[in-house]
């Protein structure tokens, strides 16, 4: 059987939608994913898809993020990858290896030194040099262990609005830029507008000090009527004092 790599198009985007959602979960009530609307650039903005064909059949697919990401203090050019599929009747053909190789060459092409992706299945990727190093979890704290943290210095919570989102932002990238992988979410992959930053959870909470500058935010989801569960998505500060009171927060 022949195979064929080649940049995806506007024109295979609803192609590479159905290939994505056969791989990841059908839309539902939790996870609507929208058709974008009609005459919105596919690939977005920042964004690099390739394909690989049986004919005019789509059989796998890969997308590229043009990102960010700080080490020490310094921006690295990185290619983020995303959306990796292979459709079910041709898994196990070694598709996925010369297209990320494809993909990354590309990459390397931008000027991009480094890429990540989150890894289903680590072993696949080993082969293109990638290694596990972190993990994403997903940590249950009772509430009365967050109530229970001790008061620090003097704190102002209040739920943020959207003069504060630069300085929320502000608040991330000096955070980030200390460490070893954040994102900078600078670029066009990554550019949420004020009211999208906003609206991605149900509240945003700022920690002020007494000059009423950020110290830092949680954004958070309380969920539905029949769950007892607050669920923090971002917890990020720059002070003892403003982590205590935004964990206090939550217990309450």
């Amino acid at each position: 059987m022949s195979y064929r790599i080649r940049p995806l198009t506007a024109a295979d985007a609803a192609a590479a939608r159905r290939l994505g959602r056969e791989a990841f979960g059908m839309p539902d009530a939790d996870r609507p994913d929208e058709d974008p609307p009609d005459g919105s650039p596919w690939p977005g903005p920042g964004a690099h898809a390739l394909g690989t064909f049986v004919g005019d059949e789509l059989t796998s697919r890969a997308v590229a993020l043009e990102l960010g990401t700080w080490f020490a203090g310094r921006q690295l050019r990185t290619c983020g990858v995303a959306g990796v599929t292979v459709s079910a009747e041709h898994r196990g053909q070694g598709l996925t290896h010369p297209l990320l190789a494809e993909l990354l060459r590309a990459a390397r092409e931008r000027g991009e030194v480094i890429a990540t992706l989150f890894a289903t299945a680590p072993g696949i990727y080993r082969r293109l040099g990638f290694e596990t190093i972190t993990t994403v979890d997903e940590v249950a704290i009772p509430a009365t262990a967050a109530a229970a943290v001790r008061a620090g210095g003097p704190v102002q919570l209040r739920r943020a609005a959207a003069a504060d989102v630069p300085a929320v932002r502000d608040c991330y990238t000096t955070w980030a830029r200390q460490r070893y992988g954040p994102l900078t979410r600078t670029g066009p992959a990554l550019a949420d507008t004020d009211e999208e930053l906003l609206g991605g959870q149900d509240a945003l909470t700022v920690a002020t000090d007494s000059a009423g500058t950020i110290r830092g935010y949680a954004c958070w989801n309380r969920g539905t009527l029949s769950e007892r569960t607050l669920t923090l998505t971002e917890l990020v500060a720059h002070t003892p004092d403003a982590y205590r009171a935004l964990w206090r927060m939550c217990g309450a």
